[in-house]
């Protein structure tokens, strides 16, 4: 009867640790889906690829530049541009007018990416795994943070002037600073959940406390972020009212302020 009892507590114990293997290791593939998938990081990473090709094009352009140099080193121009040197000659500066439109168009791509990344909002956060007790919080963050990403995009009257872009970028990184926060008590709050498992019985209670303390925290603090993330959406409306001139409002530049400092408030909580 006892060995029964201890096959099935083993196995239960078994099977909770598989559930909790499987759920770390989707929620970090899903991690890196997310990132690769972020519009800042795929901008960047376009960057990069565009930087490489015009590298590349300017290494290119430097052999034909030799050889052309070699060509006329030390020899007339008419004895340079007769027979054999000829076509050689025209051979170089084919490639080198090729490299060398090769490197305008990737100064030209470098601009304009460049462009794009000052337009888009900074990446958001890394989001680690952490305990299965705090993992349901944790994913309301992240539909949160999501949330008031795509209606960033969308505040202000006149969303292409300087001024709601800055707004816009503004609120995005106190948003993010509020959002590291968080997520690192989570990861503290997961190290204790941890920290329980191999801990004598009578230090079990102090940990729990402060596990209960640390649980208590993040959840009013997704909670606040949630209260936030509306009062985003109420300046989304009131900004779409405004330019379907259904009602008479000032430009919500004051609330897209204030909202920016309730992130800031947040963050440093």
């Amino acid at each position: 009867m006892r060995r029964a009892i201890v096959r099935a507590l083993v196995a239960k114990a078994a099977t909770a640790g598989k559930h909790e293997v499987v759920g770390q290791v989707t929620s970090a593939a899903g991690e890196i889906l997310r990132v690769r998938r972020d519009p800042a990081v795929v901008a960047q990473r376009r960057l990069r690829a565009a930087k490489r090709r015009t590298t590349l094009w300017s290494v290119g352009a430097a052999f034909p530049s030799a050889g052309l140099a070699t060509t006329f080193l030390g020899k007339p121009a008419a004895l340079a541009l007769e027979g054999f040197a000829l076509g050689r000659t025209i051979l170089y500066a084919a490639v080198l007018l090729l490299c060398l439109y090769g490197v305008i168009r990737g100064v030209q791509d470098i601009r304009a990416r460049n462009r794009v990344i000052r337009e888009l909002p900074p990446p958001p956060p890394h989001r680690p795994t952490v305990s299965p007790k705090i993992r349901d919080q944790m994913n309301k963050l992240g539909g949160y943070s999501d949330g008031l990403r795509q209606l960033a995009a969308m505040t202000g009257v006149d969303r292409d002037t300087d001024v709601a872009r800055e707004l816009r970028r503004d609120i995005i990184v106190a948003a993010d600073a509020a959002e590291r926060t968080l997520r690192r008590r989570a990861a503290e709050l997961s190290g204790i959940h941890e920290a329980i498992k191999g801990t004598p019985r009578e230090a079990v209670a102090g940990l729990q406390q402060m596990a209960g303390q640390l649980t208590a925290e993040i959840t009013a603090g997704v909670t606040a972020y949630g209260d936030l993330v509306s009062v985003a959406s109420e300046i989304v409306v009131a900004a779409n009212a405004l330019r379907s001139n259904s009602i008479a409002l000032q430009d919500p530049t004051d609330q897209l302020r204030g909202l920016a400092m309730g992130m800031r408030e947040l963050a440093g909580s």
